[in-house]
C-alpha cells in the first residue's frame, strides 16, 4: 500500500514539475525549475524502482543535478 501511495504521489509530482517547466519561461528562474524537474523526476524513478526509500534518494540526486545543470 505505501508503494503504490509514493507511486500515485511522485506521479503528481513529475506532472506538476514538467507543468511548472513550461509556464516558468523566465531565464533567471532555470537553475530553480530544474532542481524541482530533477527532484520529481528522481523521485518519480526512485518511488518505481525501491518505494518510499527511493523517492527520498531519488529526489535528493535529481534535486543536486538539476542544480548543477
Amino acid at each position: 500500500m505505501t508503494n503504490a501511495l509514493f507511486r500515485y504521489l511522485s506521479v503528481g509530482f513529475l506532472s506538476a514539475a514538467i507543468l511548472a517547466s513550461i509556464l516558468v519561461p523566465n531565464a533567471d528562474a532555470r537553475r530553480a525549475r530544474n532542481a524541482v524537474t530533477g527532484a520529481a523526476i528522481g523521485a518519480g524513478l526512485g518511488a518505481i524502482m525501491d518505494g518510499g526509500r527511493g523517492a527520498a534518494q531519488g529526489a535528493a540526486v535529481g534535486a543536486l543535478v538539476g542544480v548543477v545543470q
